[in-house]
């Protein structure tokens, strides 16, 4: 499954999911990347306006450095065996594997200021793309 809001996914992001069901016998693969922010440093907040730790942990870990690496689901590729699937009624499953996407092509959209940096993104990356070409005709040139 692809979604429409994963446009930066590239082809090998998809052949990769598929690879790796291929290479663990795994019936299952989704895309993942590292969040931007760690749950163990994620609270509720209770009816009277008071902080509680969203993971408990037997102490508060200090140092961004000590959390354990998490991964969230970025919505790009989605590969499953369908009979599996049918039996399963998701893609998630201890038998899932993940392939870790990078953070630049993890963009789910989801809100209109995702739109916003979708456009940057795209015209940040021609412009590049139009510098390389201008620098490669100079120095063959």
């Amino acid at each position: 499954m692809l979604q429409p809001t994963s446009p930066l996914r590239r082809p090998g992001d998809i052949d990769g999911c598929i690879e790796l069901c291929i290479q663990n016998n795994a019936p299952a693969c989704v895309s993942v990347t590292e969040p931007d922010h760690n749950p163990y440093w994620m609270f509720t907040i209770d009816k009277e306006g008071q902080l509680h730790s969203f993971i408990t942990a037997e102490s508060l870990i200090a140092r961004r450095q000590d959390l354990p690496k998490v991964y969230a689901l970025n919505g790009a590729v989605y590969v499953a065996y369908i009979e599996w699937l049918l039996k399963n009624k998701s893609f998630v499953s201890n038998e899932t594997m993940a392939y870790i996407m990078p953070a630049k092509r993890s963009l789910d959209i989801d809100t209109e200021f995702d739109v916003e940096l979708l456009q940057y993104l795209l015209r940040k990356n021609r412009v590049q793309t139009s510098l390389r070409k201008i620098n490669t005709s100079t120095k063959s040139g």
